[in-house]
């Protein structure tokens, strides 16, 4: 879920290089639906439009996406502006 799906494809697209593959509006729930593709990896992005019901409570704090070299990676997004919250782990076995 995200609050701003404009805003999400946008870094999607823009910053980390995926293709939007699809968007759209979800009837029931009402959510601003998207896709966005990379390689083999698909993300989904749902927007609620109703403050209230399904769909509206949880937003997505934070996504995890494996890359061969962390280091050149964070380097390279933060070139882009990205700005990170927490320290960045090294490295995560058998990934």
């Amino acid at each position: 879920m995200t609050k701003h799906n404009d805003a999400a494809i946008r870094f999607c697209t823009e910053t980390l290089g995926f293709t939007l593959m699809f968007r759209g509006q979800l009837p029931q729930p009402q959510l601003d639906y998207a896709m966005v593709k990379l390689g083999t990896c698909v993300i989904e992005l749902l927007q609620p439009l109703s403050q209230s019901g399904e769909g509206s409570a949880s937003v997505l704090h934070h996504f995890a996406i494996a890359v061969h070299d962390t280091d050149a990676t964070v380097s390279a997004l933060r070139a882009k502006g990205v700005e990170f919250d927490q320290e960045i782990p090294k490295a995560f076995p058998d990934l």
